[in-house]
């Protein structure tokens, strides 16, 4: 079946409920802390930041760590779709930081304070079916030169780009994979399931003039489930780009029995481990 873009990769589907349940046998950490969803120990906090890059306002919901500030500041996880992904990719955090496969991380989830606008932020052209696209480039500016700066002054994040790292799925995928090319200040880039087919892969263009930044790691997943033509074909295009690289510390995973959107739990723990240099179990 081929994603249009009436189905939930489109929309913002939410993830929780039946993917916690790992129904078709993903039983990994995230999808256990969704289920159970232990008290986080760190500070949560909630705000409304408006932006002069695109004109719309992001509902910014962070984590700090519980732990001492450490002198350069807390590395950074950077989270799109930060409406369901939050919940997530904060109790992965604090796991993680638990058992040393991570540093303690602020977490950063990125969402709307009014509808959903993934559609416009998270692709980097305009394509004529799918109305407000092409406003990726202005997001990322939004991303580097307002969030950034601010959670550095606010919330004490680093300053140092490799201690920052950049999450996306799907669309927000996508966003990753341009922001990667497109030489972001971020170290590390999770991106699950991305969204590479958009307008004949486009994301593509930039790579063959791209020099990475210095310790530059990227982690890829996919789910073994998904259409084997409009998302895997151009996810082992990407894949196979990347390993033909000497500069890029890249590792991908395919995961079996997963979906579009039952992979994320395992992308995104995987891709943490792997960006922080820790051992998968």
């Amino acid at each position: 079946m081929v994603l249009g873009y009436g189905h939930p990769a489109m929309r913002g589907g939410r993830i929780g409920g039946p993917l916690a349940r790992s129904g078709d046998g993903l039983f990994t950490l995230g999808s256990l802390l969704l289920a159970c969803r232990p008290p986080l120990d760190g500070t949560v906090e909630e705000q409304v930041l408006p932006s002069l890059a695109t004109g719309d306002q992001y509902l910014v919901r962070t984590l700090t760590p519980s732990t001492p500030r450490p002198d350069g500041g807390w590395p950074v996880a950077v989270v799109l779709d930060g409406d369901w992904s939050f919940d997530l990719v904060a109790r992965l955090a604090e796991s993680l930081a638990d058992e040393g496969a991570v540093p303690p991380l602020l977490v950063v989830a990125v969402g709307y304070a009014d509808g959903n606008h993934r559609a416009q932020d998270y692709t980097p052209t305009a394509v004529s079916d799918l109305e407000g696209s092409g406003g990726g480039p202005a997001f990322l500016d939004f991303v580097e030169q307002e969030l950034l700066p601010w959670e550095i002054a606010e919330r004490g994040g680093s300053v140092d780009p490799t201690d920052r790292v950049l999450l996306g799925w799907s669309l927000g995928g996508l966003c990753g994979v341009v922001a990667l090319f497109d030489d972001r200040p971020f170290g590390g880039f999770v991106v699950s399931s991305p969204s590479l087919w958009y307008d004949d892969g486009v994301a593509f263009e930039s790579e063959a003039t791209w020099t990475p930044g210095p310790d530059t790691r990227v982690f890829a997943s996919m789910g073994a489930w998904e259409d084997s033509t409009f998302m895997n074909a151009p996810f082992a295009a990407f894949v196979d780009r990347m390993e033909a690289r000497t500069d890029v510390d890249f590792a991908s995973q395919l995961v079996p029995s997963g979906g579009h959107s039952r992979s994320v739990p395992s992308a995104y723990e995987a891709g943490l481990r792997h960006v922080f240099h820790a051992e998968n179990p």
